[in-house]
């Protein structure tokens, strides 16, 4: 092995090594909140933008670290927290499950490869829609006909408008926002359908489209592209003719009739 290589796999376990203390003392601050929530000492409004620093950076550690579970988990724990007003009691429970898996999954002697991060993620509680309350948490029967659903979407405000129509169609919504972590998503977490932006960063939605049907390990995750042009438009050139369009102005029809496309629709 090139002293390259050596220096490279030293680096790494010194991040690991650091990494483990770093996710104890994080996940440690959000469960001191959850307690203080429990006990009445903690604001529920006040709790939830606390909640969400300790996870932000536990969610970009864990990625330059090399603990892709980790990552999942903090991902879906943001994307829970990110519509809530305040924290309720069955909140408090919910999040207390991400905490435990990340725990667990946070550990050193962890494979990251003999979890499946799909799975997992399947597995957590999922994020409550605008008006909802949190899904059952662990151990209770959840809605038979949850699709797990991604959204590649940069804007903020147009994804929040898009997620309302999403979950009223009975999609349960991640959001990314980049689009090379969109892939990685993609990827570990095999969502039943994938929603592209027609513009995203360094790669638009067409690219992205492309790119997932062409790998063998995501060419059968159905894929839409979200847009306002019609078919034929010079900035949908290169995207495969299979892959439907979800237009803006035709957002509810499209969708149903994508998810019927795709046998997602009961």
């Amino acid at each position: 092995m090139s002293d390259t290589a050596n220096a490279y796999d030293n680096l790494l376990d010194t991040l690991r090594g650091e990494f483990v203390g770093e996710a104890e003392d994080n996940l440690n601050e959000i469960e001191i909140l959850l307690g203080n929530l429990r006990s009445g000492v903690e604001n529920p409004k006040e709790a939830m933008i606390k909640i969400k620093r300790p996870a932000h950076s536990l969610k970009g550690s864990s990625s330059v670290a090399e603990f892709p579970l980790v990552t999942v988990i903090m991902h879906r724990l943001e994307d829970y927290i990110a519509p809530l007003k305040e924290i309720t009691p069955e909140h408090i429970e919910n999040i207390q499950i991400y905490v435990d898996k990340a725990r667990e999954c946070s550990l050193l002697d962890c494979d990251q490869k003999s979890i499946s991060a799909a799975d997992l993620a399947r597995a957590l509680p999922k994020r409550p829609s605008e008006g909802e309350a949190a899904m059952p948490a662990e151990g209770k029967a959840a809605p038979a006909r949850t699709i797990e659903a991604l959204m590649v979407i940069k804007e903020k405000t147009a994804g929040m408008i898009f997620e309302r129509e999403l979950n009223k169609s009975g999609l349960h919504v991640t959001t990314v926002r980049s689009s090379f972590e969109a892939l990685e998503m993609i990827v570990r977490t095999q969502p039943d359908l994938v929603l592209l932006s027609g513009v995203v960063d360094v790669l638009s939605g067409v690219d992205i489209a492309c790119a997932l049907a062409a790998m063998p390990a995501t060419k059968h995750i159905p894929v839409c592209l979200l847009t306002s042009f019609e078919r034929g438009h010079q900035d949908l050139e290169g995207l495969p003719d299979a892959i439907p369009l979800v237009r803006k102005n035709h957002l509810k029809d499209d969708l149903a009739a994508t998810l019927k496309q795709y046998k997602l629709a009961g």
